[in-house]
């Protein structure tokens, strides 16, 4: 596996699991399990290493550049995996066919809403945001209004204190699921997905989703 860092100074010596590690600056492939990692200089990429998982976190413009450069490397990863940077539209519309394959984070899917919230945001969130990534950003929104709203109803008031102790006691049924709040870490818990970009469309495929299959090798890099 190889990881790649947004940023950072260079640093040399063992990594956590004991394998020669170099993380040179902004926008380069560190390191691979194999133990031979190179250090290539400040925004270059090191060699492909015989790495089959590309994984890492990176600003959508940091990103798109790193992309551009492993394909030009030969960089041929078997899944690559790029949080923040590939779970906008801009990932596509940056990097068109070459993001075809790229694995990213979601989270929210379609299956989290009951048939009747979905049919509720369907016709205006889902007609504009359908296959977008914003479509987890306009339900996740909206579940939050309706958190809201129904902590206002309870509360009967905006009155700071006992708004903050309705939302606290929530157990709304929202298009996110359930959502009821730890009283201990004050948060609520919702799934966590693995997304792939296939065809100009961020879908779901971790868990598995009807009708999707996962694709491999990276597409984009190839």
């Amino acid at each position: 596996m190889r990881r790649c860092h947004g940023s950072g100074p260079e640093r040399r010596g063992p990594s956590a699991d004991g394998t020669p590690a170099v993380c040179p600056m902004k926008g380069t492939v560190v390191e691979n399990t194999r133990g031979n990692a190179e250090n290539t200089g400040p925004g270059r990429v090191a060699g492909p290493g015989g790495a089959q998982l590309l994984a890492g976190q990176m600003a959508p413009a940091d990103g798109v550049a790193l992309w551009k450069q492993l394909r030009s490397a030969g960089f041929r990863a078997k899944a690559a995996f790029l949080a923040q940077a590939s779970d906008a539209d801009s990932w596509w519309q940056s990097l068109g066919r070459g993001a075809q394959g790229t694995l990213s984070e979601g989270y929210w899917s379609p299956g989290q809403a009951s048939p009747g919230q979905l049919a509720a945001i369907a016709p205006t969130l889902g007609q504009k945001y359908a296959g977008s990534p914003g479509y987890a950003t306009a339900a996740v929104g909206y579940a939050v209004a309706e958190v809201l709203t129904g902590a206002l109803a309870k509360a009967g008031a905006a009155t700071p204190g006992k708004l903050n102790i309705a939302i606290a006691q929530a157990d709304a049924p929202t298009t996110a699921g359930l959502i009821r709040f730890n009283a201990s870490t004050h948060t609520a818990v919702t799934p966590y997905y693995v997304t792939q970009w296939q065809n100009g469309k961020l879908v779901q495929v971790q868990p598995p989703a009807p009708g999707v299959t996962l694709g491999v090798p990276t597409a984009g890099l190839g």
